[in-house]
This record gives C-alpha cells, structure tokens and sequence, in this order.
C-alpha cells in the first residue's frame, strides 16, 4: 500500500511518515535537516540523509534507524519487496545486459535478477516508475520492482558495468 507521494522521495515527507507511523519521535526527526546534504555534484538521497543522522528506531530500542532499516520500511510503505544487494550473490554479465549503463544511471535503477520470465529492478525510488514501461517494451519481459539502497545502486552501478565492460574487452 503506497502511504507515500508518488514522486521522487523528499525529506520532509518521509519525516513526517516516519513519525506519524512511530517509527521515529517527533523531536528525533526534527534534528534532520530538510535539505540534504551535496555528494559531489548530487544531493544525497533521502534515505541516506536520513540514516545519516542515526534516529532511534523506536520500533528497535536501543538501535539507531540505519540504512537498511529505513530501505525496509520504504519498501513496506510502498508495498515493494526490500532488496539489500550482495555483489556475489549477482551474475554480473546478465544483468548488465538487461539495460545501458547510461539507461541505468540516468533512472538510478539495477537490474539485480535475470530469469527466463522476469527481471528483477532495484530501484531507491519506490514512487518513480517512468522508466518501467521503455524497459519492459525492450526486454519483453515482466519486470519485478524491489526498493534498494541508493547508495548500493550508484555504486555496484558503476562496478557491475565497469567489470563488465572489462570481461568484454
């Protein structure tokens, strides 16, 4: 059930779900700046802003709510499966020939899963599915939305089609 805007994640909103599920404490989630800070040329996602700021997780006392933690309850909040990517569990040369580098960087997706009826997409953005349907015209194939960590797209993005791109050269 999407309980958040469709859109691209923003601070503030997610915040206030946050808090109005009793995940964080009100006054927790007011030590967050609503801007996230700039990763290089990019501001950071806001799950990673967020995780950042280490709020206690109410619904595990004594622990902060960390990456993982607010990728999961993301991916609940929009009724998508949770997907914490492990680089040695991926085969490598078949997902990077399920979409361009550049196709995946540009929508900040990863193919993560190649079966004979299905692709499997992590994606940080749960709410943005504007790519979903050039992909699936091309690959011909049903895709399965999974929320992953931002920070773990942009960079197994790059490492997987960089290996890739050496085992073809």
């Amino acid at each position: 059930m999407n309980t958040l805007p469709r859109g691209r994640l923003e601070v503030g909103p997610l915040l206030n779900r946050l808090v109005a599920t009793g995940r964080v404490g009100e006054e927790d989630a007011r030590k967050v700046p609503l801007t996230p800070s700039m990763k290089g040329d990019k501001p950071e996602h806001p799950i990673n802003h967020i995780a950042r700021y280490g709020l206690a997780d109410l619904e595990r006392p004594g622990k902060a709510l960390g990456d993982d933690a607010l990728v999961d309850w993301v991916a609940q909040q929009y009724g998508q499966p949770a997907f914490h990517v492990d680089p040695l569990k991926i085969d490598v040369a078949r997902v990077t020939e399920v979409m361009s580098f550049a196709f995946a960087q540009r929508h900040h997706i990863l193919a993560v899963e190649v079966h004979a009826d299905r692709v499997v997409i992590a994606s940080a953005e749960p709410g943005v599915s504007d790519w979903e349907e050039n992909l699936r015209q091309v690959l011909k194939q049903k895709i399965e939305r999974v929320v992953a960590d931002p920070a773990d797209i942009a960079r197994y993005t790059v490492e997987f089609y960089s290996l890739a791109k050496s085992v073809m050269g």
